[in-house]
């Protein structure tokens, strides 16, 4: 008996994780359809920032809250969804943008190299991370988002 109530709440949980992720996904699709080419360059990055992060939310673990209501993550094979190489590409630079640059600050996208020491302090150079530079061509991915 036990098994089966097992069963039903946790179809239970991975609906709830079903209609949060839909919100997210539609809340990043407001993100992107907010996109104008001829915004200034902080509100784009704004908005795609918080377009990565919605997105993601999904595809990472999240707190499934009191007595497990929700599972952690979306249980999908984001390749089953996704039909062409391209979208799945973009899905995973995505995630990886949102680990390596947004929510963390990986060294492989924000490097530092220290040019010179001496005896009062230190000359360090760094590569400023800049997400329009990370997308290939923002206008055009945001146009053919909003003409589909």
């Amino acid at each position: 008996m036990w098994y089966v109530f097992w069963g039903r709440s946790q179809i239970r949980a991975q609906f709830h994780r079903v209609f949060i992720s839909k919100y997210d996904f539609e809340e990043a699709e407001k993100y992107l359809l907010s996109y104008k080419p001829e915004l200034d360059d902080l509100i784009k990055r704004a908005l795609f920032v918080a377009a990565v992060v919605s997105y993601s939310r999904p595809f990472t673990a999240n707190n499934g809250g009191n007595y497990r209501q929700s599972t952690p993550t979306l249980k999908v094979n984001p390749n089953i969804i996704l039909n062409k190489n391209k979208e799945i590409s973009l899905h995973q630079k995505i995630l990886e943008l949102r680990k390596k640059a947004i929510a963390h600050s990986d060294f492989s996208k924000r490097p530092t190299n220290l040019i010179k020491a001496s005896y009062n302090g230190y000359l360090v150079g760094y590569k400023k991370f800049d997400i329009l530079s990370e997308i290939l061509n923002p206008d055009v991915a945001v146009q053919r988002k909003v003409d589909r």
